[in-house]
Order: structure tokens, then C-alpha cells, then sequence
């Protein structure tokens, strides 16, 4: 069976221009100000909502409700690689910018959300939202061409099925990818200690 994004999902809604809510270089901070975590699209990769990788923004006004993230929303870049996450408890709250877009409302009766989100990433997909597209460096996809993407949808069974097996390996190399993160920090702190101690040998 066939869909297009829009059959399946209740809001298909682009994120927030930023300059609109941020506090400018220019305009005067106080009390009535506030920080926000924004998704940039380096937090969105693999699957997953990089936590570490959000960045503390500082807004004059609120943005709207449906600028952010909530539970069991998908996000996706617009730009290359168009990269998608799945939304969990921890990622809701995050402020979404516009050159992401947030897909809300999935019909969980006709669509597993987890192979959705694999499916978004699958390279299949993105050849297919490219379709008619002039891809370069900095190609963003319009909301139209995403929400009239085509979604091959097997029965419900083996799609909870496929999305498990996707879920459980994006989880997996979530976390390989921070440990090996951690041991780069770990080898860098050493490094950088011995060569200040021989710096300071050389010194005396």
C-alpha cells in the first residue's frame, strides 16, 4: 500500500524563523527574556534527537506551540543530508527552526512511527523527495514536495517489526558514537596534561 506523507500525518508544519523570536545583537535583554534549547540540524542524526548537540538561544517572545517539539513528533532537516528523529520524552520542548520541519499526529492505526522515521531515512525515500528537485549545497525542500512525499507502508505487523529492529539500531550506535566521544575526550585530556607538564619542565 501507498500513502503520501500527508494521508498519514495530521500537521506537516515548518519551524520557526528564528530572527523573529531571538533576542538581537542590538535590542536589550531583561527580565522578560528567556533561553531556549534550539534543535539545530547537527542534533538531528541517525534516528536520534542529539541532546548534547542542541543550542541555548536567548528569546524576547514565545514561540508558537507548534514550533516545538512534542512526543512522537518526527523532525527533519530540509536541507541535506534531510536527515529525520524521532521525538522522545526527553527531546519535547525544543524550539524547531525553519529550515527543519516538524511532522505531527502520525496515524498510528496505518503507520508504526518507528518505521516511519526509518523509512524517512532509508536513501529510497530521499531519492524520491528529490524527485524534480535541482539538488546543490544548499537545496532546501519546499513543505509541499515533503508532504506529497509517496510512504510504501507494509502491513502493520511488519512494520512494527522493521521499525523495532531500525529503533534498537539507532539506539545502538547512539550510544557507541558517544562512548567513542567520551574516549576522544579521555585520549585528548591526557595528551593535553603531558604536554603541559612538559611545557613546564622545560620552563625551570
Amino acid at each position: 500500500m501507498k500513502y503520501q506523507l500527508s494521508d498519514i500525518a495530521k500537521t506537516i508544519t515548518t519551524g520557526q524563523i528564528m530572527n523573529r523570536v531571538t533576542l538581537g545583537k542590538d535590542e536589550e535583554d531583561n527580565s522578560s527574556c528567556f533561553n531556549m534549547q534550539e534543535l539545530v540540524p547537527g542534533a538531528i542524526s541517525g534516528g536520534v534527537v542529539h541532546l548534547d548537540n542542541t543550542l541555548a538561544v536567548r528569546l524576547k517572545k514565545m514561540p508558537l506551540d507548534n514550533k516545538m517539539t512534542k512526543l512522537n513528533d518526527i523532525v527533519i532537516k530540509l536541507s541535506s543530508p534531510y536527515d529525520c528523529a524521532l521525538v522522545t520524552e526527553e527531546a519535547e520542548g525544543l524550539l524547531v527552526p525553519s529550515y527543519c520541519a516538524i511532522i505531527s499526529g502520525i496515524d498510528e492505526e496505518h503507520i508504526n512511527i518507528k518505521y516511519l522515521v526509518g523509512y524517512l531515512n532509508s536513501e529510497f525515500a530521499r531519492e524520491k523527495l528529490l524527485i524534480g528537485v535541482s539538488v546543490s549545497a544548499g537545496t532546501m525542500v519546499k513543505q509541499r514536495s515533503l508532504s506529497e512525499l509517496e510512504i510504501v507502508v507494509p502491513n502493520i505487523k511488519k512494520q512494527a517489526t522493521i521499525g523495532e529492529a531500525y529503533w534498537q539500531s539507532c539506539q545502538k550506535k547512539y550510544v557507541l558514537e558517544k562512548m567513542v566521544l567520551n574516549q576522544q575526550e579521555i585520549s585528548d585530556s591526557i595528551i593535553d596534561e603531558v604536554l603541559r607538564q612538559e611545557t613546564s619542565y622545560d620552563k625551570q
